[in-house]
């Protein structure tokens, strides 16, 4: 039977019949300690288990048999499908997790993607990130636009904004190891398959090629120096002026 099979009269023509069952999903669901906060926005699978003292937001969808734990806040507008979520875990809004594991204290989002078979230990926190065939162990953070795939990311962990681990190489899906309390600066790219010693550090725009072996070591690139020219673009009515120029130099150089 389909989600949407098991929720006839929600899925009906007539609103007060929907407002019905709706409240009655309410009454039953609140006997169990579980606090839904609109009952017509929210869909929550009949083989759906949770916990106590939790809380759903409007517009969030519970798929398959997913267990959530107690004391967890679940959306506004989240998505978890078949998942299993432990005590306390929040998920903010437009979430979505997808056939994974969130151990206890996890916090996802808002506009996280925790995609299958992924596994968040206790304490790890995703933002606006993805997440592929992952384990990021205890208070790892992923935020701000980063993407990990096929990888194993050690206890404390950090990624800064836009740090990604590319996993595919056209064929394959490679697999990536980072060690405990290491640092990925902004913008870094880690290109799989590589293993990484625990406490590394990779600087800001750092592509990382071959394996780190030493703990606590730095792994920086060097580009060339910056050029800085003074008192050359100045914003008017039409426009930035003074790019142009330094353009059509360089093209015809």
């Amino acid at each position: 039977m389909s989600l949407l099979e098991s929720f006839p009269r929600l899925t009906g023509y007539r609103f007060l019949e929907r407002m019905a069952y709706a409240e009655r999903m309410r009454e039953i669901w609140l006997s169990r300690g579980v606090i839904i906060l609109d009952p017509i926005s929210t869909i929550i699978d009949p083989n759906a288990d949770i916990g106590p003292d939790t809380i759903i937001g409007p517009g969030t969808i519970i798929v398959g048999s997913t267990t959530i734990g107690r004391f967890a806040r679940i959306g506004p507008y989240a998505i978890i499908v078949k998942s299993k979520l432990g005590d306390n875990v929040k998920i903010e809004p437009f979430a979505y997790v997808d056939s994974s594991e969130l151990k206890n204290n996890v916090q996802v989002g808002p506009y996280a993607h925790i995609r299958k078979d992924s596994v968040i230990d206790e304490g790890a926190y995703v933002a606006h990130a993805e997440i592929k065939s992952s384990y990021l162990g205890k208070n790892v953070k992923v935020s701000h636009c980063a993407y990990v795939g096929d990888a194993e990311i050690g206890a404390g962990t950090n990624f800064a904004a836009g740090a990604i681990i590319a996993n595919y190489d056209g064929q394959n899906h490679n697999k990536s190891v980072v060690g405990d309390d290491s640092f990925i600066g902004v913008n870094a790219n880690i290109v799989a398959p590589i293993e990484l010693a625990r406490e590394t550090a990779i600087a800001a725009g750092t592509t990382v090629l071959k394996d780190v072996e030493e703990p606590h070591s730095l792994v920086i690139s060097k580009p060339k120096i910056t050029e800085v020219i003074k008192n050359r673009v100045f914003r008017t009515a039409t426009g930035w002026q003074g790019l142009k120029k330094r353009i059509t130099k360089k093209n015809t150089a």
